[in-house]
């Protein structure tokens, strides 16, 4: 049996885009962009089990959002405390909804020991688009 993780913390840099790209869908993709990562500007958040579900910190409605889409997506129980230390702004274009719905996605990967890449937590249905 794989050891659990009991407390885990996870940085989520805001992001700028820059531009899209392939927007002829000659490279067989349906979007796609070029952007940087912000590192002044960032989401942090601390997950932990719990006996109850907790989200307690700025943006907590989103992160609920997210932690309802992303456990049933993982199947993992949703039975966790999240301490939101600080969050991206939202709805200025700096990807606060995927970067806080990607963080908690890591955190429950970490937490439960899922074996998931950064890639296949993003696919996961509304990970990458968790707008609440």
């Amino acid at each position: 049996m794989i050891d659990q993780h009991s407390y885990i913390s996870v940085v989520a840099p805001a992001r700028l885009h820059m531009g899209f790209f392939d927007l002829s869908g000659a490279l067989d993709r349906q979007f796609g962009s070029i952007g940087v990562a912000l590192n002044e500007i960032s989401t942090r958040i601390s997950v932990t089990r719990s006996a109850a579900r907790l989200i307690t910190g700025p943006s907590a409605e989103k992160a609920d959002y997210c932690l309802s889409l992303l456990c049933q997506s993982l199947n993992v129980s949703d039975q966790v405390n999240i301490k939101i230390e600080e969050a991206i702004p939202e709805h200025v274009g700096l990807g606060s909804g995927t970067q806080m719905s990607l963080a908690i996605g890591s955190a429950l990967n970490a937490l439960y020991c899922l074996g998931l890449s950064v890639r296949e937590i993003a696919r996961l249905p509304n990970a990458g688009n968790a707008q609440a």
